[in-house]
């Protein structure tokens, strides 16, 4: 009886003192916070470098990828922020982080641009993991205010798909102002998770471990790290959807709505820079047509919600694109979705090597069809 009143004795003594320390460095932490604290809550990954490995999950020469965050946060060649002329945002598809850098988009277009102008402009890409129009939005307040001499000609806005899944419980966007902690609440929301996980991630004594974790294991070769980026190579018969989910288009709608206004919102951003926006819509294979009709993979946003009614939903938000940049500025991307094999997106939204050169050949062809090079000269 003895020995078990010790050993509880002890026992609480550790978790009181466990506590006490927590708190401790958690007061500590948030007293001496730097200027880059809010960025980086962001996920934005700085003055970094990676090795991702891709264990064949498209065809490629290369075993590993070098993926290099600079001290801005931003992934580029560019001799200095000052000499970016477009920036690139956008979510996962934007970042390629399973894509060596010489092959992204970016470098693609990068290249056809200056063939075709004779002259040297620079991209850089400014997309982030799970970045919707939300972290856009804090990018502009919390990112690029720190980034110096950071005055692109063109903001170029590949996005649609991270606003897309209506099912996602959002925070209220309200005369043009939305928190970074309601932000990152909507990012860590993921009905399979830990909840206990979760709300250790609002502790800044937690973020500096993952981020201690991060740099550690920088240092080795990384596995895919996100359960989407897994290759699928789907065939005809796993597309078997063929009606929408009664409710999607109430839901569309809605997302609709709220999204135009947070577009708005970053097109009015970008005018403050005095700079011109570019949006680009995207593709993805969530569909097919087989005779003649439209089918959708089963519960992919949800239970009962198929590929089509993502579809659905991407179609609406590509209406508010086109509308709220006008058609001389958009660069519809989304009409070559039926183009595209697992062989340029390997799960059906993450592109490969040569799926990130399709895009920025398909980019470049779009930009010059609406005279939008000249603009760079």
């Amino acid at each position: 009886m003895i020995r078990v009143k010790t050993s509880l004795y002890i026992l609480i003594t550790w978790s009181i003192s466990l506590v006490l320390v927590f708190i401790f460095f958690e007061v500590l932490l948030r007293l001496s916070k730097d200027k880059w604290h809010e960025a980086e809550s962001l996920y934005i990954i700085r003055d970094n470098h990676i090795i991702y490995k891709l264990n064949d999950l498209y065809p490629n020469e290369l075993e590993y990828v070098d993926y290099i965050r600079n001290f801005y946060g931003l992934r580029d060649k560019c001799e200095s922020p000052a000499k970016i002329d477009i920036l690139t945002l956008g979510g996962s598809t934007t970042d390629q982080r399973y894509v060596s850098i010489e092959d992204t988009y970016q470098n693609i277009l990068q290249e056809r641009i200056n063939t075709f102008l004779k002259t040297d402009i620079c991209i850089s890409n400014a997309g982030i993991d799970g970045h919707s129009t939300y972290g856009h939005l804090l990018s502009f307040k919390n990112w690029f205010p720190l980034i110096d001499g950071l005055n692109p000609k063109i903001f170029l806005f590949y996005i649609g798909i991270n606003d897309s899944n209506f099912l996602r419980t959002v925070p209220e966007y309200e005369n043009n102002t939305l928190r970074t902690k309601d932000y990152l609440n909507l990012l860590i929301q993921n009905p399979s998770s830990n909840n206990l996980k979760n709300f250790l991630k609002q502790f800044m004594v937690t973020k500096s471990l993952l981020k201690i974790r991060l740099m550690i294991r920088s240092q080795f070769p990384q596995e895919v790290l996100f359960a989407q980026h897994t290759q699928q190579n789907l065939s005809d018969d796993n597309y078997l959807i063929e009606n929408l989910n009664p409710l999607t288009k109430k839901y569309s709608e809605k997302n609709a709505t709220e999204f135009r206004s947070r577009l708005r919102s970053l097109l009015e951003m970008v005018r403050n820079y005095n700079s011109k926006f570019i949006c680009v819509t995207q593709p993805q294979m969530f569909t097919i047509t087989k005779e003649g009709r439209r089918y959708g993979i089963p519960n992919l946003i949800g239970e009962g919600f198929s590929g089509l009614d993502f579809d659905y939903s991407q179609n609406e938000l590509n209406k508010v694109i086109k509308e709220e940049c006008g058609l001389e500025n958009t660069l519809d991307l989304y009409k070559h979705k039926d183009k595209l094999t697992y062989q340029h997106l390997y799960d059906g939204l993450h592109t490969t090597k040569i799926g990130s050169h399709l895009i920025g050949d398909l980019m470049f062809e779009e930009l010059k069809k609406n005279n939008i090079l000249n603009f760079l000269n």
